[in-house]
């Protein structure tokens, strides 16, 4: 049985079945999941480079989001700062880096347990 998506009243045909199209869909959700946490850690990263007002309620909520991520990273090497100058966070860096790897470790594992074609590989061509 082939599952047929429907996307802007075009028929796709990916020829998948039931368990492969579940694979799929978990892999789009994980990859999307990687996205948003890349971005907030971005974010958090900008935001401390340039000295952001922790004050702040949006920058607030940027350090509360992605400090789950950071913290097991804060004690690996401290924050460089020059006096009073803004902070280049290397353990932000690392966590990116980490959040990375893990995350597409996931999708491939999604894609070897569901025999889907990976999500990652279709859009490296």
């Amino acid at each position: 049985m082939a599952h047929i998506l429907r996307r802007e009243n075009i028929l796709i045909d990916y020829g998948l079945t039931a368990t492969q199209s579940t694979g799929f869909i978990a892999q789009r959700a994980v990859d999307w999941l990687l996205n948003v946490a890349l971005l907030l850690l971005a974010a958090r990263f900008i935001l401390r480079f340039f000295g952001a007002n922790p004050l702040n309620s949006f920058v607030a909520t940027i350090y509360t989001a992605t400090y789950p991520m950071v913290a097991p990273f804060n004690s690996m090497f401290g924050t460089v700062r020059a006096g009073s100058a803004p902070a280049f966070e290397l353990s932000t860096l690392i966590a990116m880096l980490a959040v990375g790897i893990v995350l597409h470790g996931i999708i491939r594992l999604i894609a070897t347990l569901t025999e889907t074609p990976s999500y990652l590989m279709e859009h490296q061509e």
